[in-house]
């Protein structure tokens, strides 16, 4: 019981950490070198994962009172299946380029001017970021025309600084 439970704890506390928003792994979501495509899976995501779901496994099955290899079995099915559906979506993720759940980056985008900025109010310009029409703010040094195409150069505090599509 003491296993499962540790391993609920600190798996659970990574897990949900993750989820929070503090990512503590996602530098390491690259496949393992040198295993071969069969460990290629592999993701420290995955690992968190499977201690995780193999904790709450284990202690469930305590609650449901199975006997003790009843518990491990469990525990490790539990486990095993959050790690291969884990794995096999991250590795899904991988191939298709979709990994990273911060914001695309936006330079060198081109986007359709939706309001023109005037003085020091900026203007607004829609994008398609990850297939889905955005809206955003924007200035220029040049002067735009509303239904221009614009090229975005810079971003700074969330503004976008673009420059005539030509």
């Amino acid at each position: 019981m003491h296993l499962y439970l540790f391993c609920l704890i600190v798996g659970g506390g990574l897990l949900l950490l993750s989820l929070l928003g503090q990512d503590l792994h996602a530098e390491s979501d690259h496949e393992l070198p040198g295993l071969g495509e069969a460990a290629s899976f592999l993701s420290l995501r995955t690992l968190v994962n499977v201690m995780a779901f193999f904790g709450l496994g284990g202690v469930a099955a305590h609650y449901i009172n199975l006997s003790g290899s009843a518990q491990l079995v469990f525990a490790l099915l539990c486990g095993l299946l959050v790690g291969a559906i884990s794995a096999f979506t991250m590795h899904l993720a991988r191939q298709r380029g979709n990994l990273h759940t911060q914001a695309a980056p936006l330079v060198g985008r081109v986007g359709k001017v939706l309001i023109v900025s005037q003085a020091d109010q900026p203007g607004k310009l829609e994008l398609i970021v990850a297939g889905q029409y955005e809206q955003l703010l924007f200035k220029s040094q040049e002067p735009v025309q509303l239904g221009d195409e614009v090229l975005i150069i810079a971003e700074q505090q969330g503004i976008l600084e673009v420059s005539r599509w030509q």
